[in-house]
């Protein structure tokens, strides 16, 4: 399987997404979609003021709350791969779907285990731009180690960055 957006990665893609973020494709297993305009103004600023302590968070799950530590947002050429590699599992059966429908993953976390950040992409939804976080599976959504509920992170990508502290903050 090729990759494509290997001329947007590193920080030169990151400032270069808005030109691909409206009709992004993420994969043979998953419909393009478009970012929301301000996922894609805060993912091109996220560097603007940023400091290595501040990489934990808040995820909210229906039984409690997790402190994780961000660990990457991805580029725009490692967005689609990762969203391509995890849309098809050798794990599930052909055709099974792996991520939560209108979700796509955009960078990683890590707590117990690793888990993916997610974004909603599903424009008719009221999610649309909500930021979760899901735990990174290979079985088909609602089978085996891909069972747990996602977590609650923020409304947005702003909201998102600008929650970010060290984990004394928690």
């Amino acid at each position: 399987m090729g990759f494509i957006y290997d001329d947007y990665s590193g920080e030169e893609g990151i400032l270069r997404f808005a030109e691909i973020a409206g009709d992004f494709d993420f994969g043979p297993h998953l419909p393009r979609a478009a970012f929301p305009r301000d996922f894609v103004e805060a993912y091109v600023t996220q560097f603007d003021g940023a400091s290595d302590d501040d990489e934990y968070f808040l995820a909210r799950f229906d039984n409690g709350v997790q402190v994780m530590m961000l660990e990457s947002i991805e580029d725009p050429a490692h967005i689609h791969s990762q969203n391509a590699i995890l849309a098809e599992s050798a794990y599930a059966e052909a055709g099974a779907v792996i991520l939560p429908p209108g979700y796509v993953t955009f960078g990683t976390a890590l707590e117990d285990a690793r888990w993916q950040l997610m974004v909603c992409v599903d424009q008719g939804s009221s999610d649309y731009g909500r930021i979760t976080v899901w735990k990174r599976a290979h079985d088909a959504l609602g089978e085996g180690d891909n069972t747990q509920a996602m977590g609650f992170v923020a409304p947005n990508l702003r909201s998102f960055l600008d929650q970010l502290g060290p984990r004394s903050a928690f």
